[in-house]
């Protein structure tokens, strides 16, 4: 059985060779989208990531790689401006999702790279 370590490398592997393809550093951003854990794209998501680009530093491009289905209308703006402050270039890579918020924070981009399953637009809401 692998350990959560194991788990760990493989992803970091994984977030590298994205990069390699992408031609910059790879920031993920991925928010929960199960009702019971509610993660959202909020006021407390710009430190964090501020502390990531620190490490990182100016890069001529810098991704995004995005999975959400939203949060905060005011929220995107602040992210993109702040990314915009770390590179010359910002792209956003959409795996699946991203609805609401993370639309508004990819079409504040200079380019959205979408696999076939990508899906941008507003929060889908479900009733029970």
């Amino acid at each position: 059985m692998a350990s959560m370590k194991d788990g760990r490398a493989d992803r970091l592997e994984l977030i590298q060779k994205i990069a390699a393809i992408a031609g910059g550093p790879i920031l993920v951003y991925f928010t929960a989208d199960s009702p019971i854990v509610g993660g959202r794209i909020g006021e407390d998501a710009p430190l964090p990531m501020f502390d990531h680009l620190r490490v990182i530093g100016k890069q001529p491009r810098l991704c995004l790689y995005l999975y959400s289905p939203g949060g905060q209308m005011e929220t995107p703006w602040k992210i993109v401006n702040m990314l915009r402050q770390f590179c010359d270039d910002l792209h956003v890579i959409v795996p699946y999702k991203a609805y609401s918020a993370a639309t508004m924070l990819a079409i504040g981009t200079d380019k959205i790279l979408m696999t076939r399953k990508a899906e941008l637009g507003a929060m889908l809401l479900t009733l029970a």
